[in-house]
């Protein structure tokens, strides 16, 4: 990895941690205890809610990889040939 992007993801980590931090605050110290449970309830009604496939959708027609053997030897040395 080179300085610029370790540069770039240790500044995305910082800013990440930064919102965490300001939203951890701004719950603690904005928010009466309904008001965080109410939210969080709502949160995760609402993802649920996002999970639910309805008619139409591609979630039963989208293709699963199914994993096949490579052809040849197994451990990955060529084969040698029989004389």
């Amino acid at each position: 990895m080179t300085t610029p992007q370790m540069l770039v993801g240790v500044s995305n980590v910082l800013l990440v941690g930064l919102w965490y931090w300001m939203l951890l605050m701004t719950s603690v110290y904005f928010h009466a205890p309904f008001e965080k449970v109410s939210g969080l309830l709502v949160g995760v009604v609402a993802f649920l809610f996002s999970r639910i496939p309805y008619p139409g959708s591609q979630a039963d027609t989208i293709p699963v990889a199914v994993a096949r053997p490579v052809p040849g030897p197994a451990n990955g040395k060529p084969e040698k040939k029989a004389q």
